[in-house]
Formats: structure tokens, sequence, C-alpha cells
């Protein structure tokens, strides 16, 4: 069953060259307890650890069932020390921090074996042993003959062929070796067992053949009478640890170091702590964007104004000369979108006010005459009774009837109180009062050759008999249950009917006759093309043409409805788009925009400590490595291949990352109470701290791959520990 040929082995350590074995050849067979005794140094354990695979010969082979070992690459090897060999060693080689039946179970469930055979097979092999009681005990709660009596056990249930022991009573009083010494002569019956003993007494005792070496050479073998037998032929089966008892080996050994273990995942958890916070924090102010969106879209309109498109060919020009490209308006509202805008549905929107694109030459009056800027005049919303209290006089009725907004404190704009010649302390029933005169453009504007100027603006001009005198009859501000609603815009109101007027008077004035002849403009005398022409027209008021309309919808659904709307005539009428602005969306985007920004900078700050905890993750599996050393000699010698040593210390740190992003979460949940206590005091606002299942899982899975990443170095290394170092590790 098992020859060695010429077997020779040497080591070299600090420059001294020592031989171990030299040119050993004996063949065992397949029953029997064989003893191997001699000095210590004389070879015996280097001679038991080759016939096992955990060390390698230099020169000479080693046949087992027909096949030479040395030939054999690592999951040969890894299968052979599983399935044909078994240790039973001097200190037992228990792995600590698993029960008494796991360490017997272990062997076979690396096999692949069934379950509930191999815990069967266990419990039966305990029992041979008499431990049976102790099934669920540490081992470091055993005594020594009964940690040796698991070891055995753990042979006996692993059915391999060859049991080797290496001084297998050697650490045990008599009495208990003893016992030791007739299970594995009971063993021996239907094994081979080769043990490694310096009792010449007891291994003549118990043994059937017996192997004196001495300077790594035999130099005796007594009773080595080989009986014929039909060699097996050797079988590979690859040994592989499920996930299942990686987890269990990985979960038992954290429990073990449970407070540094804690500690550790409650340092990891910080970086976690940081970002779960500020991600929580961010979407709070994301979801109250959301709200206040949808609460602002009724209030802030969807303005719909004149389409520009720039002109550019897009092309690359290597030259050093400026090229002008032309914003050119592509339309104005004209009458095609009027028709199309006056069939949306009325119940999206809460009122329209339309912008007039029109000079509007107004004066006013104080110690001096003088134009007043159009800015300050809007026409009436449609929805001013709903929003807005009149606190003098009354509602306009008549085109040349003016109302004057003043915010909730009854202030008054600068600008509007010089427009209206308005002192400080003036009452409310003064500025119902006061006039403005609208001129003409025949009195407004004076012809010089081929050009117009604006004429003197004086007495003549404001006394003018022609012009439209307009009078403030009302004076309005907004409710008191909408201020937080309604932005108060301080403005003078018109009538729509008022520019009807303007245009029935100036569309025959003497400009606009000699404008509509003209591709200069009148006033400037820049060059005109068509379309600048037909704006300089209305302008000048020869239409009625529309600048820009505030449409305010009922709803934030509302306002989508509007906004698809629109856009469907622009996808329709290509040639006559209009641009559409959502001042809300636009302030959301923006202030998302920033959110995110500043979230994303802090996250990155948070993640350098989440990187620490990934170097100290390594840092402390590396310690974790060295602490271990025996337990990977223990699994190497049980079959246990270099990748799954390397994925068992990953694991352990996935559990330990998974450990450390729930602590983190849940320190970030403890957390929220208090952060939303305190940002509702100082921000005004409910639940600013959101946190979400997505982030959350996402976190908890970056810890985990942290973990795994941090742990990938030293578990390489754990995986290339040598196997009889790592055993010899205390």
């Amino acid at each position: 069953m098992i020859e060695l040929k010429n077997i020779c082995k040497s080591y070299h350590s600090n420059g001294i060259y020592e031989v171990a074995l030299k040119n050993i050849n004996i063949k065992l067979s397949s029953k029997g307890l064989i003893s191997i005794v001699g000095k210590s140094g004389s070879g015996k354990t280097t001679l038991l650890n080759i016939i096992g695979s955990l060390d390698n010969s230099d020169f000479g082979e080693l046949i087992i069932d027909g096949k030479n070992i040395r030939e054999f690459n690592d999951d040969e090897l890894d299968s052979y020390r599983n399935k044909y060999v078994s240790f039973i060693f001097q200190n037992y080689n228990l792995i600590d921090h698993m029960s008494v039946l796991d360490n017997i179970k272990l062997k076979r469930i690396i096999s692949n074996d069934d379950e509930n055979v191999v815990i069967y097979d266990s419990e039966e092999a305990l029992k041979k042993v008499g431990l049976y009681k102790y099934k669920n005990k540490l081992p470091i709660y055993l005594s020594g003959g009964e940690r040796q009596r698991v070891a055995i056990a753990r042979a006996i249930s692993s059915d391999s062929k060859i049991i080797l022991c290496d001084e297998p009573t050697g650490a045990l009083d008599h009495k208990t070796g003893i016992e030791i010494l007739n299970i594995l002569k009971e063993l021996s019956k239907d094994k081979l067992v080769i043990m490694v003993t310096h009792n010449l007494e007891l291994a003549k005792k118990y043994s059937n053949r017996i192997i004196t070496m001495e300077d790594g050479e035999i130099i005796s073998d007594v009773g080595k009478e080989i009986k014929d037998e039909i060699e097996e032929e050797f079988k590979i089966t690859k040994n592989k640890l499920d996930i299942k008892t990686i987890i269990k080996l990985a979960y038992s050994n954290l429990k073990l170091k449970k407070k540094r273990n804690i500690l550790l995942a409650l340092t990891s958890s910080i970086g976690i702590i940081g970002i779960s916070i500020i991600l929580s924090i961010s979407n709070g102010f994301n979801d109250s964007l959301d709200d206040y969106e949808k609460y602002i879209s009724s209030k802030v309109p969807v303005v719909i104004t004149s389409y520009k498109e720039e002109k550019s060919n897009k092309k690359y020009s290597d030259s050093k000369i400026i090229n002008i490209s032309n914003d050119e308006s592509s339309n104005y509202i004209n009458k095609t979108f009027i028709n199309y805008f006056n069939d949306i549905n009325k119940d999206d929107i809460e009122f329209t006010k339309y912008n007039y694109l029109i000079k509007l030459n107004i004066l006013g009056k104080d110690s001096n005459y003088f134009e007043i800027d159009n800015s300050l005049f809007n026409t009436i919303p449609s929805n001013i009774k709903e929003n807005y209290d009149l606190v003098e006089g009354r509602l306009p009725s008549k085109y040349n009837e003016l109302l004057v907004e003043i915010n909730s404190d009854n202030s008054l704009s600068s600008s509007i109180s010089k427009a209206l010649n308005i002192k400080n302390n003036n009452s409310l029933e003064d500025i119902t009062n006061k006039e403005l005169k609208l001129v003409l453009n025949n009195d407004y504007y004076s012809k010089q050759e081929d050009s117009y100027i604006v004429k003197s603006i004086n007495k003549d001009m404001y006394e003018n008999k022609n012009n439209i005198a307009l009078k403030v009859v009302g004076v309005i501000k907004v409710k008191k249950d909408k201020v937080e609603e309604v932005s108060s815009s301080n403005s003078i109101y018109y009538m729509d009917s008022l520019v009807n007027q303007i245009i029935s008077n100036n569309k025959i004035s003497n400009i606009v006759n000699d404008q509509k002849s003209k591709n200069t403009n009148l006033i400037t005398k820049e060059s005109l093309n068509e379309k600048e022409k037909n704006e300089l027209l209305c302008y000048l008021g020869s239409d009625k043409c529309i600048s820009s309309i505030f449409i305010y919808p009922k709803s934030f659904e509302s306002k989508d409805n509007i906004i698809n709307y629109i856009d469907k005539y622009n996808s329709d009428y290509v040639l006559n788009k209009v641009s559409v602005i959502d001042e809300s969306k636009t302030l959301y985007d923006m202030s998302i925009k920033i959110i995110n920004v500043i979230t994303t900078v802090l996250v990155f700050f948070s993640s350098i400590s989440l990187f620490v905890s990934s170097i100290m993750i390594g840092i402390i599996t590396y310690i974790s490595v060295l602490e271990r050393k025996k337990e990977i000699g223990i699994l190497r010698s049980m079959g246990v291949s270099k990748k799954n040593i390397k994925y068992l210390f990953i694991c352990e740190n996935i559990i330990l990352g998974f450990i450390s992003g729930i602590t983190g979460i849940f320190i970030s949940i403890v957390l929220s109470g208090p952060i939303n206590i305190i940002t509702k005091e100082l921000l005004e606002s409910s639940n600013i701290y959101t946190m979400k299942f997505g982030d959350d899982l996402l976190l908890i899975i970056l810890s985990m791959v942290l973990g795994a990443v941090g742990a990938y170095i030293p578990s390489k290394k754990a995986s290339k520990e040598n196997v009889i170092s790592s055993l010899e590790n205390n």
C-alpha cells in the first residue's frame, strides 16, 4: 500500500545544512500498528510528516496505491490528506473555538459527506472513546487525556486508511497513555497506524512492527513481514469547505475574541455612521424640497416667452478671426400659439397673466416732470379677489383706471413712491387721488429728417390734451392668510383694455407708419432683419403682441399637465416654438444640485474614515493570521485547500463588516431623534433626518466589501503558510 524509495530530506537554516533523512526505503502494509522509535533528532517526525504529505522530501518517491505523491498537485495532496490520512498529534491540535463534536465532524464536512451521516459517525466515535457527554464542550475545558481521545475520535470518524500518531502519549500520564494505546491497537486491526514514540517498552508491547531510526537512517526494522495485498486505485476527490461551514468557522472564531471584535466593529462603524447621517440629512432636505416644489408649484408661475435659438455652424475653426453668432428669436407668442393655448384644460389653471410687448409712455410729476420706468407696471392678475384685499378705494372698471399694490406692512417701494409723488405718513386715501399721464406716439416722438427722437419731457408734454389720464382708484395688498403663498410685487396695475386703447391710437402714428417701410430702426438707426422689425413695431404699438404669459397652476400635477401640453405644441409646431420656464423647477434643481455637491464632499471626507477602517481591518486580520497559525496548520492537515483558508479569513471580515454596518446603522437610527429635534429648532423643519432602506442596505454592503478588501492580503498570506511551521506554532 505504501512504499518509500530513497527518501532524502535536509534542512538549510542560517547557513547550516542538516540532513534529516538518508535514503529511506521501506514498505508498509495496509494494517497493523507500526512504531517508529529513536532518539530526538533521529528523523522520526520528519518521516511521519512526509508520509502524511505535511512535508516534502528532497529526493525519492513516496508511492501510495501505485502513485507517486511527489508528482501530486495541490488538489491531489489536499485529497490525500483528507481521505487517506488522519493525524493524532502529541499536543492534540484541536481548534479551540469549535465544540468537541464540530472538531470531529470537520474533516468529514471538508469531504462534502452527507451531514446527517457525519453527525452519526462522529457521535459514535465519541462513544467509542467515552466522551459523548462532552460533545458540546470546547476542547479548552477538557483534560489532556480527554483531548487526545477527541483527536482519536476524529481519526476514527474520518475513516482514513492511515492514522499517523506523533508521540500520542508523550504528554499524558501512564494510565491515560495505556488507554490511548489500547484504542490505537484496536484501530490497527482495520487500518495502518504509524506511531512515533520514545517509549521502546510500550512500542514492543503494542506494536507488531518496530522501525528504529538514528541520524536520519533506519538501523532496525523488526517484524516487517509484508503480506500480499491488492492495491486500490488512488481516487482524487476535490475537497471544498461549503459556505455554511466557512461561516460557522468564521463566526465561532469571532465569538471567541468577542471583546476585541466588538471594539473593532464599533471603530469601523464610525465611517458608516458619518455617511449614514450625511445621506439621511441629504434625503431629508431632498424630501423637503420635493414637498416644497409641490407646494410652491401652484404659487410660482410657469412662464411662456418667445423662443430664442443661437445660430452657429458648430464647426471647429483654426482662424484667429472672431465670428459673432446671432441670437435669433424664432418667433413671438403668436396667434397660432394663443389659439392653441386657449384650448388648454382650464381646470389646471388658477389664473393667467399676460405681459405685452409695448412701450408705455407714462409721465409723472413732482417738482419736475419725468418718465416712469415701464417695469413698475403690470396687467391686473385674474385672481386678484382670491389673493388680495382691497384696502382703499375700488377696483378699476375703465381702461384708464389703475390699482396700486402695497406690501403687507403698508410699505411702498421708493420707485413707486416717486412715480406717484407719495411722501411718508401720507394716507392710503392720498394714493387714490394720484394721476399719471400716458402720452401717445405723435406727442412723444419728434421726426428729424430720417429718424425720430423723444421730445423733451416737460409741462407741455404732461398737459397735452391728447394724453390719456391714468387715475389710481384703489389700493390692494396680499391677504393675511396668503402672505406665505403669494409674493408681493409692489406694482402699479392696469387693465388689458388700456393696451387696446394705446394700440388703437399708436398704430396709425407717424413713427409706426414710417417704420413699416424702413429696414432700419428709426430711433437708433441700426439695421433690422424682419423679426427685429416686427418686434420694434410691436414695441411702438402697431399691434397687440404678447411678450410673456404667466400661468399659475392649481397644483403640482396641474403644472406637469400644463408643461406637457406646451411641450406638445413645441413638438407639433417646430418653427413656432415657445420657451417654457418652470421657475419652481429651476429653483428646485439648483437647490438639489447644491445639496448633492455638499453631500458628495462630506461623504468623501467620511469615506476617509472608512478607508482607515479598511486598513485597520487588514492589520487586525494580519494579527489574527499570526495568532491562528496553528489552526491554519490543523485545517491544512485535514485537506482544506489554500483557497478555502483564504476564503475563511475573508468571510470572517465580511461578517465583521456586516456587524460593523448594522452597528453603524443602528447608532444612526438612535441619533435620528436628537438630530430631528435640533434641526427642528434651528431650521423650523421637521423630520429633516430621513433614513432610507436602500441607502442603509448599500452602506452595510459597502462595510462588508471593505472588510473583504481589508482582509485580502492577510488572507492570502494565511493560505501560503507552511503546514509544519504552522502546526508547531503556539
